[in-house]
């Protein structure tokens, strides 16, 4: 158990307190050139671009392109429309790259040329609003694009150009859906956060760490999905902590759900903690190597990547084995794990293609997944109560005599076990044992439905006596026991006398009489830690019997 715990503290943890220190340190250090997004819109630019090559300007079929650099830089350029209207913006998204405006080789615009950080290269995917002014029409601007990193071909996605408020349109049009997605995810996150804690603490002998693992899963899922949002340009100004959070998110995203699988599996699979291990020592390696200003995060995504598509195939391996072996919990969720690792792998793919927002691919698989497990885990949400109502309901069976609705000699017993190994806790302890003296002749003259009704009449009477102060039981056939747990001698007395008048009252109204011998035993503290409860309860009992004996030798005289 020791050994598993550390397991998963090495796991989370390590990770954890490095990405939060250098988070925590990034924003302290790192001056970087925001560019937040007005309240306003977007729209396409109509004309072709060129290209700047060696051998001239060469036309460019359509945006988004990857384009091959010359020195690690990218020069493209286009003509201004004719008609410029108030607020037009030329809006640039970058990836990870610097870019400046010219127009007719007068620089206009910049960005990420004074961004300064202790360590990194690039920072991000970024909207530039690049504003297009009266005067400006007709002329040629020209944008050119630097990778920090050295790559040799970058990625340039659609320009768009028009009026303030049909840009705010266009971006809040285009990253609708993935916010939206976002917010269900992490509500899905706490939902399965929300059945954890009640499978914990309502239903302690099923195992809930799978769900924690899920909710986990689904909250760095929502964590990455959302910085991968254009939106955030809107609220944010400092990017570091969303540019540091998206790789996090996406570097560890695995370990949660490769450990919900591992819940899932009847047979330990060693292959499945060993690519958690291999995820967390990624996860620190890349940090190191990118503090050091060794390697980008960027740089070293690639290590992730083939990670995660070894993870795919061995919890497809995993799945199937399990299946194979009768594993019903592996075989409800394997659609789900088939959704989640195509999307992913399309994803994957698709992140070396910048003409497609990838995320998006694996963004419909996991709405897929959402909606899966959601119903899994309502399912057996529901599979559990019912199950507890039923264990509930044979556990009162089991523990109730069924003519008085006390509780039964099983019940007695396991409270005097109880008691007993909590007997330090009580002030004082009172058992009393009542025999029904009449029931034999009440059955012989008035038969036995008039003795099952002095029974009841009996437990009837305890009740009023004892409510709300002591357990009442039905031990035998004629007898009965209370136990009065942290009550005074005083207190005693008194419920007897309300028991004497009790009976008086039954035995006006009824033909059959009750009449009961009696036994009692009262113990105070220091009596408790010297004896068992056992003996107090024998004690009891012996005093029931030897004023039974009494009642009849006065009878026989």
């Amino acid at each position: 158990m020791k050994k598993t715990a550390l397991f998963y503290a090495g796991i989370f943890g390590i990770p954890l307190i490095l990405a939060l220190s250098i988070i925590l340190y990034a924003l302290m250090t790192f001056s970087l050139e925001d560019a937040p997004l007005s309240i306003y819109g977007l729209s396409d630019l109509g004309s072709p671009w060129l290209q700047k090559t060696e051998s001239g300007y060469s036309p460019i079929p359509y945006l988004p392109a990857d384009l091959k650099t010359s020195r690690s830089t990218v020069v493209i350029q286009n003509t201004i429309p004719s008609v410029v209207d108030r607020n037009s913006v030329l809006v640039v998204k970058l990836r990870f790259q610097k870019l400046r405006a010219y127009l007719d080789g007068r620089l206009i615009y910049e960005a990420g040329y004074t961004d300064k950080a202790p360590f990194g290269f690039g920072f991000g995917f970024q909207r530039n609003f690049i504003p297009i002014l009266h005067g400006y029409e007709g002329k040629t601007i020209s944008l050119e694009f630097f990778s920090p990193i050295g790559a040799e071909r970058i990625s340039v996605d659609s320009i768009l150009f028009g009026n303030e408020v049909a840009a705010f349109i266009r971006i809040f049009s285009q990253n609708f859906v993935l916010v939206l997605l976002c917010i269900i995810t992490l509500f899905v996150s706490v939902f399965f956060f929300v059945i954890s804690y009640l499978i914990r603490f309502k239903f302690p002998d099923v195992s809930f760490r799978g769900n924690v693992f899920l909710g986990l899963f689904f909250l760095l899922t929502a964590f990455w999905l959302l910085t991968e949002c254009d939106m955030l340009q809107f609220f944010v100004g400092h990017r570091t902590f969303f540019y540091l959070m998206s790789f996090y998110s996406f570097m560890l995203l695995s370990v949660p759900f490769l450990l919900f699988i591992n819940e899932l599996c009847h047979k330990k699979r060693k292959i499945l903690p060993a690519l958690c291990l291999l995820f967390s020592m990624n996860f620190v390696v890349c940090n190191l190597l990118y503090v050091f200003n060794i390697f980008d995060l960027i740089q070293t995504i690639v290590s992730t990547h083939v990670l995660i598509v070894t993870s795919i195939f061995s919890v497809l391996f995993v799945s199937i084995s399990e299946i194979r072996a009768q594993n019903r919990d592996m075989k409800e969720i394997t659609f789900g794990v088939v959704i989640i690792a195509i999307t992913g792998l399309i994803s994957l793919a698709y992140y070396y293609d910048s003409k497609v927002d990838y995320y998006y691919y694996f963004g419909f698989g996991i709405m897929l997944f959402n909606l899966l497990m959601g119903a899994g885990a309502f399912k057996k949400i529901l599979s559990l109560v019912n199950a507890s109502i039923s264990a509930s309901t044979y556990k009162t069976l089991a523990y109730t005599d069924s003519m008085t609705g006390l509780g039964n000699r099983a019940a007695f017993s396991e409270a005097l076990d109880k008691i007993n190994r909590e007997k330090n806790s009580f002030s004082t302890l009172a058992f009393m044992i009542f025999d029904i003296d009449n029931l034999k002749p009440v059955n012989d003259t008035l038969g036995h439905m008039s003795g099952d009704e002095l029974i009841k009449g009996v437990a009837d009477c305890l009740r009023v006596a004892f409510s709300g102060a002591g357990q009442c039981f039905r031990i035998g056939g004629d007898e009965f026991a209370v136990i009065l747990a942290g009550g005074s001698e005083d207190e005693l007395v008194d419920r007897l006398r309300t028991l004497d008048k009790c009976i008086d009252k039954y035995n006006y109204n009824n033909t059959g009489k009750i009449a009961l011998s009696l036994g009692f035993e009262f113990c105070g503290a220091d009596e408790l830690l010297s004896m068992s409860v056992y003996d107090i309860f024998n004690r009891a009992d012996a005093k029931m019997y030897e004023h039974k004996k009494s009642k009849e030798r006065i009878q026989a005289n």
